[in-house]
């Protein structure tokens, strides 16, 4: 079994935040409840994508995407 990356464990840690203030706080409203939901779900899909594939090619283009914005 690989590693866990981070966005598996960002996403684990987001999802459980979210379910504990659902809890505590029953007045939460539902659109942040639902945000904090997507995001968590959201990365570890990510996580999940990336310990199977090779995500080098997305930095480098982020990277020059980048850095044209910024230089």
């Amino acid at each position: 079994m690989k590693k866990r990356n981070w966005c598996m464990t960002v996403g684990c840690l987001v999802l459980a935040t979210a379910l504990i203030l659902k809890h505590i706080l029953p007045g939460l409203p539902d659109a942040i409840y639902g945000l904090c939901f997507g995001m968590g779900i959201g990365l570890e899909l990510i996580g999940l994508y990336t310990l199977n594939h090779d995500l080098s090619a997305l930095k480098r283009y982020k990277m020059n995407i980048t850095r044209k914005i910024f230089h």
